[in-house]
């Protein structure tokens, strides 16, 4: 593990940042330094445990109130409208 010089700690907290992208001068490759607690939250993402189907049912009771407004019901005659 490496730590922080106090530089790179002041642009990291400037302005409650919780990542910023780091460049490794010798390879010029780009990485992002993340709080490890954000990335616990990613962490299913990243490993591969997380099918995005299993979020479906939730991001429909979400989005539900929207969809369900009845301006909505335009988008289901739209080929009509354009006539």
């Amino acid at each position: 593990m490496i730590q922080l010089t106090k530089d790179q700690h002041d642009e990291l907290t400037q302005n409650g940042k919780e990542s910023m992208k780091v460049i490794d001068p010798v390879t010029n490759t780009e990485y992002l330094l993340i709080r490890a607690d954000a990335f616990e939250r990613l962490r299913g993402l990243i490993d591969g445990d997380f099918d995005v189907s299993d979020a479906y049912a939730a991001i429909d009771e979400a989005l539900a109130e929207g969809w369900n407004h009845p301006k909505m019901s335009d988008y289901d005659h739209y080929e009509d409208f354009k006539k």
